[in-house]
């Protein structure tokens, strides 16, 4: 007996908290929650080397597999989780891949859809046309239309409201395609957008290119639907996807590279004969030496590497969530950018992109000693300024200034000490930071502000000018500045009073 549940399209998210782009939400289903950002493991029936429940104890409450195969091999005829033995969400694609790798599928939209309404799936892929990295505009479009036109047909077909349902978004590199593919899709009742044909471009470390996928999608789509990336699953590029604001993904990377003897860890994959000595403490890790794995028979070496490559992602995926609820995701993927030269061409992407992401910014404190700024290019940043800026401009009427160097400045003590003296004569302070800006005394206190730690390099001459384009905003008239460098750097481009505190104090 099916469930009665019905699900409206934007009703299923549940977005908690927001760092940069990225957002931990729960997605509701008819067998239980899932908590974004989440990784779906791809499971192969037929060739799986980690049982469900060896992947229910490491955490995974979701399961994909492929419906098409099923419905070809005729393997399953009542409902998925028992098949699977999992109590779980169970995801299943529709066999679009296929399409790709082989060209057609035996099976029509009606089947693909009717089967999986049969088999009691909790979330399911309309059959689609995959571009692939190789087509050319005029196959991309046609991709694009015969995907659409499933999309539109698939809702007729089906029956059952207690199913999520996924729309593809086909298109590849052609960005206009893509976001014509989201415009339309999220216009029909789809619960979940999923970005298609990107495995190609990941195989081929192409991650800007992905990229340009997803910052697409994310313009287009509405909030409220929760965006897949399908096939990515190397823990390296993880954290990008996720600050971009990519919720959910599948991979069976886990597996195909333990068949092909390949080792994964946060960074990158290692072939086991080139392993000395595991980075990992998993259970495999601790069991094993490299010399002990390498001598086990083919199936069970395979099984144990899955097992260590799937733990491996389920432990990145910890990762991310906890940066996220911290508000670190930008240093996880600092961290990480400098490894290999795609990373970096995708970490110069987003920060190419930091005014997008700051829009997303939560700046919380919770669990965090500082925020740690090494360049101008932190997206956090971005949002500070703007919100200072909507401070300062509500009040108009600021003629006359105090300004202080922070950098001066090596305590609270210190910085009390110096306000204390010149509280009674200037209503307005301002403490002056070579990446903020100017802050309002009144802020300083605030997180993140009262603990900013910053790289010493930073152009003190780029932040003052900056810094003196908004005074003349505001038509301040008297700055007084209680150093000689901010004096210097303040006379040559202002052209109201400028002067000394101590100058000042004197005169009075």
């Amino acid at each position: 007996m099916f469930s009665t549940m019905r699900f409206d399209v934007d009703g299923i998210f549940e977005i908690k908290r927001y760092c940069l782009a990225a957002r931990i939400g729960k997605i509701r289903t008819k067998s239980g929650f899932l908590e974004t950002p989440y990784l779906f493991p791809v499971i192969d029936t037929r060739r799986q080397f980690v049982s469900t429940q060896e992947l229910n104890e490491l955490g995974f409450k979701g399961l994909i597999t492929n419906s098409y195969l099923l419905f070809k091999r005729k393997e399953i005829v009542d409902d998925i989780h028992v098949y699977l033995n999992h109590d779980g969400v169970v995801m299943t694609d529709s066999g679009g891949y296929q399409i790709l790798e082989f060209g057609q599928v035996n099976a029509s939209q009606e089947e693909i859809i009717g089967f999986q309404e049969k088999i009691n799936v909790d979330i399911a892929v309309i059959l689609d046309v995959p571009t692939g990295s190789n087509a050319n505009y005029a196959k991309a479009f046609e991709s694009v239309q015969s995907t659409l036109n499933n999309a539109q047909t698939s809702i007729k077909l089906r029956t059952r409201e207690d199913i999520l349902w996924v729309g593809p978004i086909q298109g590849g590199e052609y960005l206009d395609l893509v976001k014509v593919c989201t415009q339309r899709l999220s216009s029909l009742p789809f619960h979940i957008l999923a970005l298609g044909s990107p495995t190609e471009f990941l195989e081929r470390y192409n991650y800007e290119k992905v990229l340009q996928m997803i910052y697409t999608v994310k313009l287009n789509a509405p909030p409220s639907r929760p965006i897949h990336l399908f096939g990515a699953g190397h823990p390296a590029i993880l954290p990008f996807f996720v600050a971009l604001g990519v919720d959910l993904f599948d991979s069976a990377s886990y597996a195909l590279y333990a068949r092909d003897d390949r080792y994964l860890t946060s960074l990158r994959t290692y072939r086991l004969d080139d392993i000395y000595e595991f980075p990992c403490k998993c259970d495999v890790c601790r069991k094993f030496s490299p010399k002990e794995l390498r001598s086990l028979n083919k199936d069970n070496r395979r099984r144990l590497l899955a097992k260590h490559n799937i733990f491996v992602l389920a432990q990145e995926m910890a990762i991310i969530k906890q940066a996220i609820y911290h508000g670190t995701l930008w240093d996880l993927i600092q961290s990480k950018a400098h490894y290999h030269p795609a990373l970096f061409r995708a970490f110069k992407f987003l920060i190419n992109h930091k005014r997008y992401l700051s829009k997303y910014a939560y700046l919380n404190g919770m669990g965090r000693s500082g925020l740690f700024v090494l360049d101008h290019e932190r997206p956090e940043l971005l949002s500070i300024k703007k919100r200072i800026k909507e401070h300062m401009l509500q009040n108009h009427s600021i003629k006359k200034i105090a300004i202080i160097n922070g950098q001066k400045i090596s305590s609270i003590h210190e910085l009390y000490k110096k306000i204390n003296q010149i509280v009674n004569e200037f209503k307005t302070i301002l403490i002056f930071n070579p990446l903020i800006g100017l802050i309002p005394f009144e802020l300083s206190e605030i997180y993140p502000l009262y603990q900013l730690d910053v790289e010493n390099s930073v152009s003190l001459k780029r932040a003052a000018l900056n810094s003196i384009n908004f005074l003349k905003r505001i038509n301040v008239e008297e700055i007084y500045v209680d150093d000689e460098l901010l004096l210097n750097l303040f006379r040559k481009t202002f052209h109201a009073k400028v002067q000394l505190l101590t100058k000042h104090n004197n005169s009075n």
